[in-house]
């Protein structure tokens, strides 16, 4: 699974066999507001907004249309993404800019995947490269990359 994020625009969630998944439009606001609208077969699923500036901001969802019931909150200082009994965590690895890889990602406390950019020196499209560790269902890695989505609105413009 892969996440394209083209400079400033769409952002496209592509399986495998490069099929797009999902498109997340992006909106960005004069005031460090950036509103993501995630869209499967053009049917709006989920919308949620982020304060890019405040050092202590969080996700929010104004709303959902998943399988799954899913909450962004605060635990350990971490904000990760609730469903049903279940959490996603993501481990940002600050020296991504030398190594590719940008974060480790947790499901409650297991290490179900890495996440490495394919090319750091891009002008246009950036790619995210999701690599699984564990077999997961397809909603949870949906999930995933949508959590991944969320927490790097941002990082074309970084």
């Amino acid at each position: 699974m892969r996440i394209e994020i083209f400079t400033y625009d769409d952002v496209l969630i592509l399986n495998d066999d490069d099929e797009i998944l999902f498109k997340i439009k992006r909106k960005f606001k004069w005031n460090s507001k950036i509103i993501l609208e995630f869209y499967r077969d053009n049917n709006l699923i989920l919308k949620t907004s982020n304060y890019t500036l405040l050092l202590f901001s969080s996700g929010k969802i104004h709303y959902q249309n998943l399988t799954k019931t899913i909450s962004i909150q605060k635990k350990n200082r971490n904000e990760v993404l609730f469903f049903d009994n279940n959490y996603i965590r993501i481990k940002h690895k600050p020296a991504y800019l030398i190594n590719k890889k940008l974060c480790d990602v947790f499901l409650n406390t297991e290490l179900v995947a890495n996440v490495e950019i394919q090319s750091r020196m891009v002008l246009k499209k950036l790619t995210l490269d999701i690599r699984f560790t564990k077999v997961l269902p397809q909603d949870i890695k949906e999930l995933i990359s949508f959590f991944i989505v969320i927490k790097y609105l941002d990082i074309d413009g970084d």
